[in-house]
């Protein structure tokens, strides 16, 4: 099978950052030893300026404060936009957070800085994953507050759990917001960077199974594997291809990872009557040398 130049950069990119903890093992357990403490969990939240799935995230967190054994400390970061397009203080009530940081605010009088809350946090949040932030941090790149605070929080060893809705094309809500037109190869590209957020170990999910998901990580567990046979990328999309009853049906997209992780009989590949291809993943079909077969 032939290895473009994006799975040889993810691949490179994995291994540098596996490389540079078993390097500094010291690092690592520096890290985590702010993790190994009695009391409650400390999260923080790291919160950028998406709408799509925020009211659900929002409540899920404060039902996990109230839920736990043993309770959760929320400490709270917003990006310039997110500040701009919510209420911080509101946001910070809801939370019971501790403490309140906005990026480019001057006045952080007797405020740790992020990289103090980062340290000594058990987990990071992000309940609102925006496209902006999934292409920084997917990239590596450190130019905003919310990606670095991803990428150093992953290479502390931290949890990161982040809500994937608004980065993800295939979120139902874009087609309602009249967004629901992109091309495969646009798909493509904005799932890609979601894929390679997962391979460095960020855990994406569902707005409503945020809660569910932090609660599992603080307590140690691994998440919730996807049935056998089932791309793990795969999601419901709205087609925008009008039946002749008028109304519009439901049809999954498959990228080149779901076609290369899908079970095979024979060659054979068996997708959903419907299913709409990417580009790369057509070329992963034709270099697998597979059938594809409709249910």
């Amino acid at each position: 099978m032939t290895i473009t130049t994006d799975s040889l950069v993810e691949r490179v990119v994995t291994e540098v950052l596996r490389r540079l903890l078993d390097l500094h093992p010291e690092a690592l357990r520096a890290c985590r030893a702010n993790s190994q403490k009695e009391g409650p969990a400390r999260v923080l939240v790291v919160l950028t300026g998406g709408t799509i799935g925020f009211g659900v995230a929002l409540e899920e967190l404060a039902r996990l404060k109230v839920e736990r054994p043993g309770g959760v400390e929320y400490d709270l970061i917003l990006s310039r936009s997110a500040a701009k397009i919510n209420n911080p203080q509101e946001i910070k009530s809801r939370l019971g957070a501790r403490y309140l940081l906005v990026e480019g605010d001057d006045d952080l009088t007797n405020l740790p800085s992020p990289g103090e809350i980062l340290r000594k946090a058990d987990l990071v949040a992000v309940p609102v994953l925006t496209r902006n932030t999934a292409a920084h941090a997917a990239a590596l790149l450190t130019d905003t507050l919310a990606s670095l605070l991803i990428i150093d929080g992953l290479m502390c060893g931290k949890p990161v759990v982040a809500v994937r809705n608004a980065a993800d094309p295939s979120d139902p809500a874009w087609a309602r917001m009249g967004m629901g037109n992109s091309s495969p190869g646009l798909c493509e590209g904005f799932l890609a960077n979601l894929k390679r957020l997962e391979n460095y170990g960020v855990e994406l999910v569902q707005a409503a199974e945020l809660a569910k998901a932090v609660a599992q990580k603080l307590a140690g567990n691994p998440p919730e594997k996807a049935a056998p046979g089932r791309a793990p990328g795969a999601r419901e999309v709205q087609s925008q291809v009008s039946e002749k009853d008028g109304g519009n049906r439901w049809r999954p997209v498959f990228t080149r990872a779901d076609i290369t992780n899908l079970a095979r009989d024979n060659g054979v590949l068996r997708l959903p009557k419907g299913a709409m291809l990417t580009p790369l993943a057509v070329d992963a079909i034709r270099e697998l040398g597979l059938t594809v077969a409709e249910d």
